[in-house]
């Protein structure tokens, strides 16, 4: 992707209150696979009552819900994170194992052209219905609530750079000027793997040309 603004905007309020790692890398899957959760955090602020949610959900390991499981049961919050007597739902990325340190090589730099204009969607469960809009120099992107403007910038063939320069909502303000820095690294029939670098997060999506 970019960066899909929309992903961005979940990574950083997800952030603000969990230090759980949302990423698993693995090799049963293509690309990624989602898991998504529900879990509330009792008084104590230790994490309980995890329910999957099958809607959201498209890895099929039988053994991914209790390695969820196990994992978020490890966790503990502070009576002042705001998460005590509160349930959230949170998604999990099970990523092929290949696109941790993935580099396109300089032989595959001609394919990422195909990628440079048009129109996109993510594969992420959580913003099936964004939609992207991307020409030489501007990338626009769309959702039922979000709706964001970007200036797009090429460093190299599968590489580049996105300055917000409009946003719709007005809290979402600070976000105008930043730039995030995204990789292509992986080619699939008609979509490709990011890397995307924004204030210290790193975010890996598949991105799908729908046109």
């Amino acid at each position: 992707m970019k960066i899909i603004y929309v992903i961005l905007l979940f990574l950083i309020s997800t952030i603000s209150y969990s230090q759980i790692s949302d990423a698993f890398y693995v090799e049963d899957v293509n690309s990624i696979e989602y898991v998504t959760v529900n879990f509330c955090v009792n008084e104590s602020g230790l994490i309980n009552d995890i329910k999957l949610l099958q809607k959201m959900t498209t890895y099929k390991n039988e053994m991914a819900l209790e390695k969820i499981t196990n994992y978020l049961k490890g966790f503990q919050y502070n009576s002042d994170s705001g998460m005590t007597n509160n349930c959230i739902d949170f998604t999990f990325l099970f990523i092929n194992k290949k696109y941790k340190n993935s580099v396109l090589d300089e032989s595959d730099y001609s394919k990422c052209t195909e990628f440079k204009i048009g129109k996109f969607k993510y594969k992420d469960v959580r913003f099936l219905d964004a939609r992207l809009h991307r020409n030489k120099k501007i990338q626009r992107e769309d959702s039922n609530d979000l709706k964001a403007k970007f200036k797009i910038t090429w460093n190299n063939p599968c590489e580049y750079d996105i300055q917000f320069l409009k946003v719709k909502r007005k809290e979402n303000q600070y976000l105008i000027g930043a730039i995030m820095k995204t990789k292509i690294i992986g080619l699939l029939s008609n979509s490709y793997m990011y890397k995307t670098v924004f204030k210290g997060v790193t975010i890996i999506g598949e991105l799908e040309r729908v046109k």
